[in-house]
């Protein structure tokens, strides 16, 4: 899995290498990049927790009817408070700051992506919640594992379909496919271990 996510992102940096203009001081921003996604590797994961952590609250659930594959649906609430109250109050504080309230008055025809992206987002999680139910005792390891290769391997084959690679040269390409193969391996090997 991790030799996958290297070969992707190794092909996805050669991509933008051969199809941007080199940036004036390319190393200027390279710390506070890193920092934010170290922090964000660490703290990705928080989410996948809630749902490790909160089987008392699913059992209860199953408890009082709910079906075991449903059970996640009473714990993404609490989990995915966690991160909703930091980013409202980040949101407003910015509104507010940059009085940039006003842009919200009329509807875009835009108001449709976010809400897809929302309905999306939303629903990967609530099959992830109820795949890991039937993973069973390892479920939200080799679930979350899983979710992550299927997500790297779904942005980047869109990416394909989108014509995102269409400039970037036969290395980066085959780089690329390098990756999503591993990926693929890494799916059969992880079903396999769970058997």
């Amino acid at each position: 899995m991790l030799c996958g996510i290297v070969a992707a992102g190794k092909a996805g940096r050669m991509r933008e290498r051969e199809s941007a203009p080199a940036p004036e001081s390319p190393h200027a921003r390279y710390g506070p990049a890193l920092l934010l996604a170290v922090v964000c590797g660490i703290l990705a994961p928080m989410i996948n927790f809630s749902l490790a952590f909160g089987q008392d609250i699913a059992r209860e659930a199953v408890r009082r009817g709910t079906t075991p594959a449903n059970a996640a649906y009473a714990v993404w609430p609490i989990g995915l408070a966690g991160g909703l109250l930091p980013n409202l109050a980040y949101s407003t504080y910015l509104l507010n700051r940059n009085r940039t309230w006003s842009r919200f008055r009329t509807l875009s025809p835009d108001i449709w992506f976010p809400i897809l992206m929302g309905v999306l987002w939303m629903g990967a999680f609530a099959l992830y919640g109820a795949a890991a139910a039937l993973l069973g005792a390892l479920g939200t390891s080799v679930g979350w594992g899983l979710f992550q290769i299927f997500m790297i391997m779904t942005a980047n084959i869109s990416g394909l379909v989108t014509g995102e690679w269409t400039h970037a040269g036969a290395p980066a390409r085959s780089l690329l496919w390098s990756g999503l193969f591993l990926l693929a391996a890494a799916t059969v090997l992880m079903a396999l271990g769970n058997r």
